[in-house]
């Protein structure tokens, strides 16, 4: 089970994305883009449980579950 978030992260004048990709015994810390690219490239290879919210980076990975409390929302 890898759970993924992402959160706005300003760098001078350019518009970033601090991620981050959790499981029981990693994190993964990225800055970079808000798009799909950024899901693609960390998950290469990966073939486990994807839990997330509901951004459309997250939506082509075919293992994912959705975040309750974003639902919930």
């Amino acid at each position: 089970m890898l759970h993924a978030d992402e959160t706005s992260w300003p760098q001078q004048e350019q518009s970033r994305w601090l991620w981050v990709f959790l499981t029981a015994t990693t994190t993964l810390y990225v800055i970079a883009g808000r798009g799909k690219a950024t899901v693609t490239q960390v998950l290469d290879g990966f073939s486990g449980w994807l839990m997330s919210d509901g951004w459309f980076s997250y939506r082509g990975y075919p293992r994912r579950l959705r975040c309750w409390a974003h639902l919930l929302r």
